[in-house]
């Protein structure tokens, strides 16, 4: 005889979704769920019905370290637009319903996610800032791209070239000739030479174009072979629809 999927009501469902935040541990809301409703539930059930149907996660301190893709992607959007990982925290939480502490969206950020920058107030107090660079400062990462120092702020004279502080150079070339890039897009240099900044060099490309560019190895030396590969996937995409 086939065993009964155990059942839950709406209500119980509900406060589920709304209580969540408050445990750390699945047995502390077994007990108070269990305490609530009269029943009888096992610490597995209950963990069951939060993590298989309700497609929840406590932050217990196996969990704690785990973030999803959505909560990753929305961390590396949003970074640049709080000051404190205390405020990056809080509309993390908001966000996904999440009671995550500062100190563990400041270690995903910096060691997993390569995000750095922003004030670490264990780390810098006041009057103890390390001296600005001018603006204008060119310096080259560790992979060999070229940055240029475009804006002053507290926070710009730390480790990593984080934009609006610092832009990579061909961007900054492109801006001034013809303005803003557009989030979803890039520039590239046409020939691969990362030295040569010329503006006859360089090109605004779409993201998306740019993948399919480099997955099929169609960038070239050549710079007039790069854009009429360019020129293609733009053709192709804009009659595609």
């Amino acid at each position: 005889m086939a065993r009964t999927k155990r059942a839950y009501s709406e209500e119980q469902c509900k406060w589920v979704l709304k209580n969540k935040n408050k445990y750390i541990s699945y047995e502390s809301i077994t007990h108070d769920f269990n305490a609530k409703f009269g029943t009888d539930k096992s610490v597995c059930a209950i963990q069951q019905l939060l993590t298989k149907r309700l497609n929840i996660r406590l932050a217990t301190k196996r969990n704690a370290s785990h973030y999803t893709k959505a909560e990753e992607d929305w961390l590396m959007e949003n970074y640049d637009k709080h000051k404190t990982y205390e405020e990056l925290t809080t509309e993390l939480n908001k966000h996904f319903g999440n009671n995550r502490e500062s100190t563990s969206v400041r270690e995903k950020c910096t060691k997993r996610l390569g995000l750095k920058g922003m004030e670490n107030p264990t780390v810098y107090k006041k009057g103890n800032a390390k001296k600005q660079c001018p603006i204008g400062t060119i310096r080259k990462s560790s992979n060999g791209s070229t940055y240029i120092k475009v804006q002053d702020s507290a926070y710009s004279y730390q480790s990593g070239y984080r934009e609006p502080y610092w832009l990579p150079i061909q961007k900054k070339v492109w801006i001034d000739h013809y303005g803003e890039v557009p989030k979803d897009k890039m520039v590239i240099f046409l020939d691969g030479n990362r030295e040569n900044i010329d503006i006859s060099n360089l090109y605004c490309i779409d993201r998306k174009i740019s993948a399919v560019m480099a997955s099929n190895s169609w960038y070239s030396e050549n710079g007039e072979l790069t854009l009429t590969a360019i020129k293609w996937c733009e053709l192709f995409y804009t009659l595609k629809g």
